[in-house]
């Protein structure tokens, strides 16, 4: 094992560099043919039985069948994932991905996938007149809201003070497992619902300054609806970005995936912008000369971007469609691991319970094996599959050119489960982690992004998964009950495709 991952070092060291210049982008291996047309080779990545859902593993079959054991890239033509020009290399080692982040620029590039969402967006000036937002915009665009709104989001200070707010949220989701939970053998057939209902609650909390109810026995009619709305919204997105694209040159809503996503972002904005009035006119009446770091996240960005600014509206509506699935879905299956791994589960407890139960701000920076423990979930089961980037400018990856305007996309599913980088890739080691003199490329698992465009709801999410884990550690030991394993697949972000049932056993106390 060590020699082979000592020889694939090698060759992607020495593959780096090209004795008589770059090599034509051209001569990087490639599919025959150009695919079909509006689809390219499109239907090699979706192909049954992966699927869109899994589509790594096409991938990887892919690499398999037109790559040698010594050529890490893959040239194909996708129209879908770059209109422009068809242009897409697949990146196969994890330094190269490092090596497109270096040439991102200024203004970072994720490419035109998402112009259906965009175009939805600008069906909307009321609230994106100003800006269509973090996740879709690109350029300079991107730039100008990214600017003003991520110190308020990055800065550490930020994130913690919700942690008293967040852990109370965190302890009703522990009330509500209680409920829910089988009388006697103690289980939860769908427990991902649950996770679900408390990654929005918390997330709302931050986001519009306010608490929703979600975890209560009864929830609000309108915020169920726009609950619901989350999932329907995920749901279209994947069809748009996976079939043949009629919304561009047929009237949009004929397409149903468009019609479906329009349909639900109309609820999610209504909602969201109704919120995030209520909110000003609330911090309009209690203005106060306390500092910033003792404000709530959107009365800071109230207060630097101006009432009349719809930023603010724009940002609630972005950390909200960005941290419910994510978190939800990370929980549930980060709890899969732990419960499959019961020696891992008790270490984590232990360190848990050495602090207690009312964490503070110095808890946070004690859990090092939890930090462990979840980036070995996010090396196993990524956020997202993929990421994608347009090279801003000509740049030489692996000895060839790649022209400005390609798109570079990796797996960070298969980085993960690479045995040339990981040893025993399929176990669950946190302590792989803890080790001083790591052997594997720190951009082999980067669960948040790297660099200008990484995560910015950063601190939030890791605030939200600390205290529902320790919430849920302390109160319950969690046992996997689904016959067999874990499955899951692509739906916009990784979600399990089954229900997670797992039981929830009182500690002895």
């Amino acid at each position: 094992m060590a020699k082979s991952r000592l020889f694939v070092t090698l060759v992607r060291s020495l593959s780096n560099t090209a004795s008589n210049g770059p090599k034509p982008f051209e001569d990087i291996p490639s599919l025959p043919g150009r695919g079909l047309p509006f689809l390219g080779h499109l239907l090699h990545l979706s192909k049954q039985p992966a699927g869109v859902k899994r589509m790594w593993e096409n991938v990887d079959g892919l690499r398999k069948k037109y790559l040698k054991a010594d050529e890490l890239l893959l040239r194909l033509n996708l129209p879908p994932f770059n209109p422009l020009n068809g242009r897409v290399v697949i990146l196969f080692d994890p330094d190269d991905a490092k090596e497109v982040y270096a040439h991102e620029g200024k203004f970072p590039l994720r490419g035109p996938p998402f112009d259906a969402m965009l175009m939805m967006r600008d069906k909307r000036p009321d609230i994106y007149s100003e800006n269509r937002g973090l996740l879709l915009e690109d350029g300079e665009k991107w730039y100008n809201i990214r600017t003003k709104v991520q110190q308020d989001l990055l800065r550490p200070k930020s994130a913690h003070f919700y942690l008293d707010s967040i852990q109370s949220v965190a302890q009703e989701l522990v009330d509500i497992i209680r409920a829910e939970r089988t009388l006697e053998s103690h289980e939860i057939s769908d427990s991902v619902y649950c996770f679900k209902r408390y990654a929005f609650e918390a997330i709302s909390l931050i986001a519009l300054d306010t608490r929703l109810g979600c975890l209560k026995a009864e929830i609000d009619p309108k915020t169920k609806e726009t609950f619901e709305a989350f999932v329907k919204f995920s749901h279209s997105s994947v069809g748009l970005l996976f079939s043949v694209p009629t919304w561009r040159f047929l009237p949009p809503r004929w397409n149903k995936h468009y019609r479906q996503g329009e349909d639900a972002q109309t609820i999610l904005l209504d909602f969201n912008k109704h919120k995030v009035l209520e909110a000003i006119e609330r911090f309009k009446a209690k203005e106060t000369d306390k500092a910033d770091h003792e404000k709530p996240v959107l009365e800071k960005l109230i207060k630097k971007l101006g009432h009349d600014s719809t930023l603010p509206i724009v940002t609630a509506i972005e950390m909200l469609v960005a941290g419910v699935d994510t978190t939800s879905n990370t929980l549930g299956m980060f709890l899969y691991h732990l419960a499959i791994n019961p020696d891992k589960q008790d270490k984590l407890r232990q360190e848990f319970m050495s602090l207690g139960t009312n964490l503070t701000v110095k808890d946070l920076d004690k859990m090092k094996y939890f930090r462990a423990c979840l980036q070995e979930h996010f090396r196993l089961i990524p956020v997202g599959p993929s990421t994608i980037r347009m090279v801003r400018d000509d740049c030489v990856i692996k000895g060839y050119q790649i022209p400005k305007d390609t798109v570079c996309l990796w797996f960070n599913s298969l980085f993960g489960r690479d045995a040339s980088i990981f040893e025993n890739p399929e176990q669950f080691l946190p302590e792989r982690w803890l080790e001083k003199k790591k052997t594997f490329s720190p951009f082999a698992v980067r669960p948040f992004g790297h660099g200008p465009r990484m995560c910015i709801g950063k601190r939030f999410a890791e605030l939200e998964l600390q205290v529902a884990t320790h919430k849920i550690l302390t109160n319950f030991a969690v046992k996997w009950k689904n016959p067999g394993p874990l499955t899951y697949g692509f739906a916009l972000i990784n979600q399990p495709d089954q229900k997670m049932h797992f039981q929830f056993e009182d500690l002895r106390k």
